[in-house]
């Protein structure tokens, strides 16, 4: 039995934030232009102090 983990992967790197996807093959996607409403509000609303709920708040209000 194997289970697939998909979804949607937030960080920052030295570029600075970024959005990432997952499908249940296990490729995965860096958002792009196609989404930079969601680019736009991670970049305004992140901060190196955030705490991990704060954080998980963000990813599932760039969700909706």
């Amino acid at each position: 039995y194997q289970r697939r983990v998909h979804g949607l992967i937030a960080g920052v790197d030295a570029e600075g934030p970024a959005l990432w996807h997952t499908d249940p093959s296990g490729t995965y996607v860096k958002y792009g232009a196609g989404s930079e409403g969601a680019q736009t509000i991670l970049q305004e609303q992140y901060h190196k102090s955030m705490t991990l709920a704060e954080a998980t708040q963000l990813c599932v209000s760039i969700l909706k």
